[in-house]
């Protein structure tokens, strides 16, 4: 954050969502805690807002009043945020988990980035927010791009690949 702020000293980094209570590895618990300590170690309170979960009016409102989206996750099996930003629009820095690939699509949507590599994701930031023509055709992209992901899609796909393996299976058992 002290990177992107050289370059734009009034950013401010909004961190959404509930730590991930179930999970095994302890960062995802303690994630919240140890951000709040490093922005008042590192003098940036002012500029890192810890929001917990948001929902409903409260998150469109976010998504339309941000410039970026930016999605540092380990994984992830398809990333609902990802869809969401790209609905609104928002050009994207992620690591390649979840639906990222599909909606980056080589630059087409943002930047793929490395969750481990600070000054990387801080690159990919201010990369995005430096052209606006640039993020207005990632925009245009993701929008359109988010379209395609429709539940009926989803429940579409899932089914066909449900058939799928059922199919494989019963050649696999024919074959035995």
């Amino acid at each position: 954050m002290k990177y992107v702020l050289n370059r734009y000293p009034e950013a401010v980094l909004y961190v959404a969502g509930e730590p991930i209570k179930d999970s095994y590895d302890k960062a995802d618990k303690t994630y919240p805690d140890e951000v709040a300590r490093l922005a008042r170690q590192m003098n940036l309170r002012n500029h890192i807002q810890l929001l917990g979960g948001v929902y409903g009016e409260e998150l469109w409102t976010l998504y339309s009043s941000s410039d970026a989206f930016v999605y540092a996750s380990t994984y992830d099996n398809f990333g609902f945020g990802l869809l969401e930003a790209a609905y609104f629009g928002l050009p994207i820095a992620s690591t390649g988990v979840g639906i990222a690939p599909d909606l980056i699509q080589g630059g087409k949507g943002g930047v793929v980035i490395n969750h481990s590599d600070p000054k990387s994701i801080a690159d990919a930031v201010v990369g995005l927010l430096e052209e606006p023509s640039m993020r207005q055709r990632m925009s245009e992209h993701l929008r359109e791009v988010s379209i395609g992901y429709s539940i009926e899609r989803n429940c579409e796909e899932y089914l066909k690949l449900y058939e799928d393996l059922v199919s494989q299976s019963q050649m696999r058992v024919r074959k035995d």
